[in-house]
């Protein structure tokens, strides 16, 4: 079902900050929506952890390695989106290592590759065609501490766009990560 792939794709891209190491008051991170067409709407909300809320959900966030949180997705998808339209990620790590990806929305499997630490990650991607509502609680457990140890960001624009080339959906992220808090942070 679509949930089920929404689910997926939020799990994936925690996975991507978790191993990417782009995330503690260990995690912290922000996003700015620069554009959403017109008659759809999304939201991402955590429900602790972040320090304001927009018109797209919570931002400006702070996560804590060991720490439960839930991720609540609101979205209208007003089109019909097929095969061949594509999200694309297009990131700095650390300000100079790229980390660039595009995939089809629905109807495949996607596959990256995170820079640094060279790992493989995919995830499924949901049925063709992607249209209407979804509502979603997905619960995220983050790791006790950070799986690779060092600290990194990442700066750059997740962007839809439909099978004709028009964007749906773009949007910056800036985030860094911090293997653990120190004893500052205590």
């Amino acid at each position: 079902s679509f949930e089920l792939a929404m689910r997926s794709l939020l799990s994936s891209f925690i996975l991507l900050l978790v191993s990417s190491n782009v995330a503690r008051a260990n995690i912290q991170f922000s996003r700015t929506v620069d554009q959403l067409e017109q008659g759809n709407s999304a939201t991402v909300t955590l429900d602790q952890g972040c320090s304001s809320k927009d018109d797209y959900g919570s931002n400006d966030c702070a996560l804590s390695w060991g720490t439960n949180y839930t991720a609540t997705i609101k979205a209208h998808i007003s089109e019909v989106l097929m095969g061949n339209s594509s999200f694309s990620v297009d990131m700095k790590v650390d300000g100079i290592i790229p980390f660039k990806f595009t995939c089809p929305v629905c109807g495949t499997t996607c596959t990256v590759t995170i820079p640094i630490v060279k790992q493989t990650t995919s995830f499924q991607l949901p049925d063709c065609p992607v249209t209407g509502d979804f509502n979603l609680a997905e619960p995220i457990a983050l790791p006790s501490k950070s799986p690779i140890g060092i600290s990194s960001s990442a700066k750059g624009t997740v962007q839809v766009t439909n099978g004709a080339g028009t964007v749906v959906a773009h949007m910056t992220v800036d985030a860094t990560l911090k293997p653990s808090l120190s004893s500052e942070e205590l």
